[in-house]
């Protein structure tokens, strides 16, 4: 067995190859002469300049990162679920448990409604610090990516290609463009990552407040996200194989007693969560779809989304309602996509001893979330939710570990495990650098010494990701950016602001472009536009108003008309109902349903006068105006009849123009 025992991490020595298989030896990724990985590096190049020039490259990278995607959230907007949000948070109290324990589509998220609550509160329908607080997650976790890197392979270029993978690839675009997904996903990939860093360090110092630490990450990840109990899996999956040595039944029997205290504590946050969610929260599990939906689910998951989106497409996107995208490349690109990316695993199992386990944790992640999509979102959607990049965000993260663990040595030492070495396949790299690398460098066409070859294999890989990945991100941008919600919001945020004294807003649905009617009530006035609309400016059930506005579909508020039931025809002639002369019940022409219902009275009144009006089990004070008018009352339904009692003497109301219903944006009228 090979392990690592020493900080440069060298090889157990073998007994010493000839000079030809020397030379074959150092076509390794990041390998001497001597076939040492290198920690320590013999090219012409010093090992600090090299660390210094790869520093600057990951560098660049999450700069570039930052800088494109950063420029598309910022010119994104709320959507779908992000208004379902903000409405939700000023129904409640921050610590309302009704409001932080609720499941949303079977998901226990505490901490993002912590997060929704005090960022609606602070900046009210301000897309501007959501992104930014955005941003900032997606640097705190593109610095952790790389600080996990760099501590299980050092400050090495074949870093860079996995580092790019994991900052860039278009499958994890959702978690980082769309709120509603971040609110999830940033927080769960950050504990993700977080876990993993932390266990590294843990295992090479020795420190148990470290392994423990990494269970207060999924803990916290776990305020946020469900999905973040998949830390569990693949912890122990990265240090059963490549952080502990022996037959598998030994790294697990050595494990557990090596590290009893951290697997006992990853234990007791993840049971009893596990238990509490299959209990009692609403399941998202189904009844599993037909064999033929799972395959095409597997299908449109795996080979066109997952495997262009790793390499950094899908390169071409269809639009999905009024903002976002599914994936969808061409065929061409699907097919070439997936010869690549046999390509790379078949050249890591070729070439590396052990590169194979990292390919299995990759394959058993996929499958976990292909599992939970299939029970889940699939049986309602289909299996085109399988080109839904937010359904797999995370698993970009975990294809970067997997390429790093299967192209580069793992460092050592450690004081509780063991650094399982690839070992290269001298045989296969004989051949290689006989047919392929040797012609190639005679003639110019790739460097003489293996080292600088894989050093520039790795910066030509980083490099087309990035590009691949940068020209679908430009793909994508348009798609996102172009967002009704935004000016119908705007507009209608700055129309509360201006409303003349007086004047009370009504509740219609936004239009479907702006908010689905399945958010239903969030795609409605008092809840899409709730956090910046006062209550005060609200037509409640009970209260009264004679002036009454509700937004267009463009957001621009119009003054109200009703649109429903309306009065029979009244007895008296040129006159209608004389309201105020007699108790009367008015007959509508049918019932009024909604929960809520308008009650709109244009009327012509000799003076001034007030008349209780009862609607259902609703008593409304409603005050007349002398000459003609108009007054709107709120009131819940069902109700088929309108009655009015008597007023004082002498009092005079004509009206034959009632309507009880929805109110509806009057064309061309201002408030």
């Amino acid at each position: 067995m090979v392990t690592a025992r020493s900080s440069e991490t060298t090889l157990s020595e073998p007994p010493r190859p000839a000079r030809a298989d020397v030379a074959v030896a150092r076509v390794a990724v990041g390998a001497d002469d001597g076939g040492r990985p290198t920690g320590r590096r013999r090219n012409r190049f010093p090992a600090d300049r090299t660390s210094r020039w790869v520093t600057r490259a990951a560098v660049a990278l999450i700069v570039v990162q930052t800088l494109v995607r950063g420029w598309t959230c910022l010119r994104g907007y709320f959507y779908l679920d992000d208004i379902a949000f903000t409405g939700r948070s000023v129904d409640y109290p921050l610590w309302s448990l009704t409001y932080l324990t609720t499941p949303y589509n079977s998901h226990v998220m505490p901490g993002s409604f912590v997060w929704v609550w005090l960022t609606t509160r602070v900046f009210p329908l301000q897309w501007t610090p959501v992104a930014l607080v955005m941003i900032a997650l997606q640097v705190v976790l593109s610095v952790l990516v790389y600080r996990l890197l760099v501590d299980l392979f050092g400050r090495r270029p074949a870093i860079l290609p996995p580092l790019a993978l994991a900052l860039l690839s278009p499958v994890s675009l959702p978690a980082f463009e769309w709120w509603a997904a971040a609110l999830n996903q940033l927080p769960m990939q950050i504990a993700l990552v977080s876990a993993l860093l932390l266990q590294v360090r843990y295992l090479r110092s020795g420190r148990r407040s470290l392994g423990l630490a990494g269970v207060g990450a999924l803990a916290v990840g776990l305020l946020f996200s469900e999905k973040t109990l998949f830390v569990v899996p693949l912890v122990t999956a990265v240090t059963l194989a490549y952080l502990t040595t022996g037959t598998l039944w030994a790294r697990l029997r050595r494990s557990l007693r090596r590290d009893l205290l951290v697997w006992s504590g990853y234990a007791l946050v993840s049971v009893p969560y596990l238990a509490y969610y299959v209990l009692d929260v609403p399941s998202p599990l189904r009844p599993v779809a037909a064999g033929h939906d799972i395959a095409d689910l597997a299908t449109q998951s795996i080979f066109r989304a997952t495997i262009p989106g790793l390499l950094g497409g899908p390169w071409h996107w269809v639009r999905i309602g009024s903002a976002g995208a599914l994936a969808d490349p061409d065929a061409f690109f699907v097919v070439a996509a997936s010869l690549v990316a046999a390509a790379v695993v078949a050249a890591t199992l070729v070439l590396w001893r052990r590169s194979g386990a990292a390919w299995v944790i990759l394959l058993g992640y996929v499958a976990l979330s292909l599992g939970l999509l299939a029970r889940s979102r699939a049986t309602l959607v289909g299996p085109v939710v399988g080109t839904e990049y937010r359904y797999q965000t995370d698993v970009a993260l975990v294809a970067a570990l997997a390429l790093a663990l299967a192209t580069m040595p793992v460092l050592g030492p450690f004081r509780r495990g063991d650094a399982v070495l690839l070992e290269p396949r001298v045989g296969a790299r004989r051949w290689l650098a006989t047919h392929i690398l040797g012609p190639l460098s005679e003639a110019g066409a790739a460097p003489a010494h293996p080292v600088e070859a894989s050093r520039l294999t790795a910066v030509v890989g980083a490099s087309l990701l990035t590009a691949s990945a940068l020209w679908s991100t430009a793909a994508y941008d348009p798609l996102w950016v172009d967002n009704p919600a935004r000016p119908y919001v705007t507009t209608a945020t700055s129309g509360i602001a201006s409303l003349p004294p007086g004047v009370l807003v009504g509740n219609v649905s936004a239009p479907t472009e702006v908010a689905w009617p399945l958010l239903y009530p969030y795609n409605q006035t008092y809840r899409l536009l709730g956090p910046v609309l006062p209550v005060s400016r609200r037509l409640s059930a009970g209260q009264t108003t004679s002036e009454l506005v509700v937004p267009d579909e463009h957001g621009l508020f119009r003054q109200a008309g009703v649109v429903g039931p309306r009065a029979l025809p009244g007895p008296v002639a040129g006159c209608g109902w004389s309201l105020g002369t007699g108790s009367l019940d008015i007959p509508l022409t049918a019932t009024a349903t909604d929960a809520v219902a308008v009650v709109r009275i244009a009327y012509d009144a000799g003076r001034s006068d007030t008349l209780a009006v009862l609607v259902g089990a609703r008593r409304v004070t409603v005050p007349f105006t002398a000459g003609r008018g108009v007054v709107y009352l709120a009131a819940e339904g069902p109700f088929a009849s309108i009655h009015v009692e008597s007023g004082p003497e002498g009092t005079h109301i004509c009206s034959d123009d009632i309507t009880a219903g929805v109110p509806v944006p009057v064309p061309g009228t201002v408030p």
